[in-house]
């Protein structure tokens, strides 16, 4: 949502489909996101069209050069917990 087509969108909408087809996955999930949309329930709620009834709480990076730009803004902002390694 909101960025340019690439290899990662093409992943992220094959996972997607693949987590749609399988009846044992009982979480909600959602495809390409914003960050500021996936962590802000009243924008969510505003897009209108997302599966997810409230904010996100994974947030799951397409590289590594992305998850570390990431944490390091999560860390100067507060309320970091990390699971896994960037």
């Amino acid at each position: 949502m909101g960025s340019p087509l690439n290899q990662n969108s093409h992943t992220v909408e094959e996972a997607v489909k693949l987590m749609e087809k399988d009846p044992s996955i009982n979480f909600e999930f959602e495809g390409e996101l914003n960050p500021e949309v996936a962590l802000s329930k009243a924008k969510l709620d505003s897009i209108g069209f997302s599966r997810l009834k409230n904010e996100a709480n994974i947030l799951v990076m397409p590289d590594k050069h992305s998850a570390g730009i990431s944490v390091g803004l999560l860390k100067a902002i507060g309320g970091l917990d990390v699971i896994g390694t960037c």
